[in-house]
């Protein structure tokens, strides 16, 4: 969902770009070329703010993937370790 709003905010920069500079002699004549950048800009913060809060769940997600995975390699090992020093699981030596 949020790659889907980050496409689209993209997506709308680049109209709002397109259609500046396909339009560069009527924006000219107008005297609108900060009027068109802060438009531009406005977009750009906004494709900012999306892809910031893009990494911001890949990263939580990322570390939850290597917490977990991390917290039952331990689990196994502590549990693995109690069940031979407990005398219930026997270590072989060949």
């Amino acid at each position: 969902k949020l790659s889907e709003k980050t496409q689209t905010t993209i997506a709308d920069a680049n109209q709002i770009a397109d259609e500046v500079l396909s339009t560069m002699r009527t924006v000219r004549s107008f005297a609108c070329e900060r009027r068109e950048v802060d438009r531009f800009e406005g977009k750009l913060d906004e494709t900012l703010k999306m892809n910031k809060k893009k990494a911001i769940a890949y990263m939580g997600y990322t570390w939850n993937n290597e917490f977990c995975d991390n917290a039952i390699l331990v689990a196994v090992l502590f549990y693995g370790g109690h069940l031979v020093m407990s005398g219930t699981v026997f270590s072989f030596t060949a």
